[in-house]
């Protein structure tokens, strides 16, 4: 097989016919929750109504406020599973501090990721494409980092998601 073509198909899937929220509870598995290993959108179906607005391509920008608690940083998680897998382009994960963004990553974020089955064949081959927060999977770049100025203004990405902007 001509491997241009077979690197292509290997990466290029139709995408899902489940609603966001569907995706997220058929696809999305949760490291070290209380809840359950699957992540549930109705347990906090106060994000129902966010993640259609995600999937809409006709917004630019959705803010969030919400009370500690929550199910803020999960519902990022779970959107982050679905930028990769259905909505693909370059994503900046902005968390308060650096430390706060490689805590993340490490003790939850890439677990998960690496549990999502949509996600599977997106890995980069490459070792180096992988490091402390960041991607370059064959299709997009996921990079997470501190909300500081020269990591926000480092980058031109289809998706930023920042989480805790009130403690900016």
């Amino acid at each position: 097989m001509n491997p241009v073509y077979e690197a292509f198909s290997e990466v290029m899937q139709p995408g899902s016919d489940l609603s966001i929220g569907d995706w997220f509870n058929t696809y999305v598995k949760v490291v070290d929750s209380p809840h359950g290993a699957n992540y549930d959108i109705n347990q906090t179906p106060w994000f129902k109504e966010i993640a259609a607005a995600v999937a809409d391509n006709s917004n630019d920008e959705i803010v969030i406020v919400a009370p500690v608690g929550s199910g803020k940083t999960a519902f990022f998680e779970a959107l982050i599973h679905w930028i990769i897998a259905e909505e693909p382009g370059g994503t900046l994960v902005a968390m308060q501090t650096e430390q706060d963004a490689k805590d993340l990553w490490e003790t939850r974020l890439s677990k998960a990721l690496r549990l999502c089955s949509p996600i599977n064949n997106l890995w980069p081959k490459d070792k180096n494409a992988i490091r402390k927060g960041t991607v370059v999977f064959p299709h997009m770049a996921l990079v997470m980092g501190g909300a500081n100025m020269s990591h926000l203004q480092s980058w031109s990405m289809r998706w930023v998601v920042g989480d805790e902007v009130w403690l900016w």
